[in-house]
């Protein structure tokens, strides 16, 4: 695990261009950089409705959860809220959740997954997908990750050239959540915040 950031594609203008011709297009972009093709990914959102106030817990003072999952880490599942509270735990958890109707509610419309095919470039990894919600597809979202650095501050200005080639746009998203230092060590929930802000920003997006 290096250190990723995660954009959204600009839906074309162009009427009569589906968003399955997009993600060709943008693959057939990452192919010409020299990249192959090394399998495929995905990242789901399921959202619950806080129906009772929980007390002495940490989601005391949130009403909705976010329930992550990776394909990166198939056996973990994050929940996780807007204030950044996180729980980690395996799969179990989206079980569990699903058990506790009287707390919380399955918002399903609100239900996000990104998907797409995997390529490697020497040492970056990179991920165009298309991202549903619910049956619709609603845009493109591509992740490069620069696998041999967990810092960063040392290797954001080689991801950002990256992008620039992937996807021809400046990248003005940070890769860590407001209030940490640069410095800190990347981790893999940092990764899924990102997708958290763009499914969340799509989520109130029209198509």
């Amino acid at each position: 695990m290096g250190v990723s950031t995660v954009l959204s594609q600009p839906a074309t203008a162009s009427r009569g261009v589906t968003t399955t011709q997009q993600l060709s297009d943008l693959e057939q972009r990452i192919v010409a950089l020299g990249a192959e093709k090394a399998g495929v990914w995905s990242v789901s959102s399921v959202t619950y409705q806080a129906t009772t106030v929980l007390t002495n817990t940490p989601l005391t003072t949130n009403k909705v959860l976010h329930v992550m999952h990776s394909s990166d880490r198939d056996d973990v599942c994050y929940a996780m809220t807007g204030n950044s509270v996180c729980i980690t735990g395996d799969r179990g958890l989206s079980a569990i959740l699903a058990q506790l109707h009287t707390f919380y509610t399955h918002r399903k419309s609100f239900s996000v997954e990104a998907k797409g095919p995997r390529y490697e470039l020497g040492d970056f990894i990179i991920k165009p997908g298309v991202v549903s919600l619910g049956q619709n597809a609603h845009g493109l979202i591509v992740e490069v990750e620069y696998r041999p650095c967990v810092v960063a501050l040392q290797c954001w200005s080689l991801v950002n050239q990256m992008i620039s080639q992937v996807m021809d746009q400046p990248n003005s998203r940070r890769p860590l959540p407001a209030g940490h230092a640069e410095t800190t060590i990347y981790t893999p929930l940092h990764t899924l915040q990102q997708y958290l802000q763009l499914f969340n920003e799509m989520r109130i997006t029209p198509r």
